[in-house]
């Protein structure tokens, strides 16, 4: 990673845009994409190319990165509802990675309260509550 020169964003979306862009060029640069680590990059032009196997290759990279939004937008590229499990595995996954917000949203896609409630009580550790300030007009004791 990192020894191939990424196209800017006017070279990027010339080829993502043009009318003579053939499909396995859309899928190379993909690939090129996903390799260097740019999944929504990777993703825009597998979808343009209408890549179903490269399409499926992201899905399962996001879901072992824990990637809820990403997950969503293979998803829909795919026109391939997720399943329980997978949102259990993403779920999981974020967890491991400490991507609280990832992995709530994905237990309860999943139907995992208990999960949820466990992510919820890691995010946000219970503190020593200060006390209220006293009301104007009120009295101290």
């Amino acid at each position: 990673m990192g020894d191939v020169e990424l196209p800017n964003i006017k070279v990027k979306l010339a080829i993502l845009h043009a009318k003579d862009t053939k499909p396995e060029e859309l899928s190379r640069w993909g690939k090129v994409f996903y390799q260097e680590g740019w999944l929504t990059d990777a993703l825009l032009f597998y979808e343009k190319a209408k890549d179903q196997q490269r399409l499926a290759e992201l899905r399962t990279r996001v879901v072992e990165e824990g990637d809820v939004f990403l997950f969503r937008q293979v998803q829909k590229a795919q026109n391939q509802p997720a399943d329980g499990g997978e949102w259990q595995r993403i779920g999981d996954r974020a967890l491991a990675l400490g991507k609280w917000q990832f992995a709530w949203e994905a237990f309860r896609l999943a139907g995992n309260r208990k999960a949820m409630d466990a992510v919820h009580q890691l995010s946000h550790p219970h503190q020593e509550e200060t006390p209220e300030p006293p009301a104007e007009g009120a009295s101290s004791p």
